[in-house]
């Protein structure tokens, strides 16, 4: 099993933005950490 702490060394971590349909304004609501951008 592989632990938290290994994937937050290796894997970078991605900010999570999403934004309205009619907003200019994007929120912030998250991060990750994931392998690649399609993941």
């Amino acid at each position: 099993m592989t632990d938290v702490r290994d994937v937050q060394a290796e894997w970078p971590l991605y900010e999570i933005f999403v934004r309205g349909k009619r907003g200019l304004n994007h929120v912030h609501v998250g991060s990750l950490h994931a392998a690649d951008d399609a993941m």
